[in-house]
């Protein structure tokens, strides 16, 4: 199983949201929508294994518009970051490459920080969070696409497993023995819990299916929290 460390929000993503506070959806200036799942840990039916915040989940996974809106501002001289626009056009599709457009769009994004999902946030949201169904009818409860049918893509994950001493990412929504993962696994019955381990940089058997969206984080929420811990 993937490490049951990664199941906790990233550093960057502990903002204490309220969400009454909140609007339910935002679009920032690529175009990209992201959808507001609640988390209330004083709720009896929260579970150890859920997300600890709040989160701004992409509605979709991204689109081929928002990745030209993005490139289109951000192009300056065929680089920006880690990305080489002339490299398929900038479009991601190895695991690293998600990763490191999460951290390309913060950088550029005045307003907004970006970065890849949990496990437990993507799958928290799959099952429409404490309904904990396994609906695959578009959108599902919170207004997400492709989660529980990822129609034959693998969505990346900010989560990793160790196999004979290398260290895979995950991705999500694909059931595969990729490296042996899953070995003495049975399949879930949900696809909401599907997952394979994979090579970050290369791997062939993935990389012509792995898609990804990402968590929107209000820049300033983050500053907030930073002061407010001084």
């Amino acid at each position: 199983m993937p490490s049951e460390g990664s199941e906790q929000d990233s550093p960057q993503q502990q903002s204490e949201f309220e969400p009454a506070s909140l609007p339910p959806k935002i679009t920032n200036q690529f175009g990209m929508t992201f959808r507001l799942v609640t988390v209330d840990t004083s709720r009896v039916d929260h579970k150890d294994s859920f997300p600890k915040h709040s989160y701004y989940l992409q509605e979709s996974t991204l689109t081929g518009k928002q990745h030209s809106a993005f490139r289109k501002a951000a192009f300056g001289g065929g680089t920006y970051e880690t990305i080489n626009w002339n490299d398929n056009s900038g479009q991601p599709t190895q695991w690293q490459e998600w990763y490191e457009y999460a951290q390309a769009l913060s950088k550029f994004d005045t307003q907004y920080d970006y970065c890849l999902a949990t496990r437990s946030q993507w799958t928290f949201a799959c099952m429409s969070g404490y309904d904990q169904t396994c609906d695959k009818s578009i959108p599902n409860a919170y207004g997400f696409t492709g989660l529980a049918d990822t129609q034959g893509f693998a969505e990346v994950v900010d989560d990793s497993i160790l196999r004979n001493g290398v260290e895979l990412k995950v991705v999500m929504g694909h059931w595969g023995d990729n490296w042996g993962a899953h070995e003495g696994e049975t399949q879930p019955t949900c696809s909401c819990e599907y997952w394979t381990a994979c090579n970050p940089v290369a791997d062939d058997s993935l990389d012509e299916i792995i898609s990804g969206r990402f968590v929107l984080i209000p820049k300033q929420t983050v500053d907030s929290d930073q002061n407010s811990d001084q």
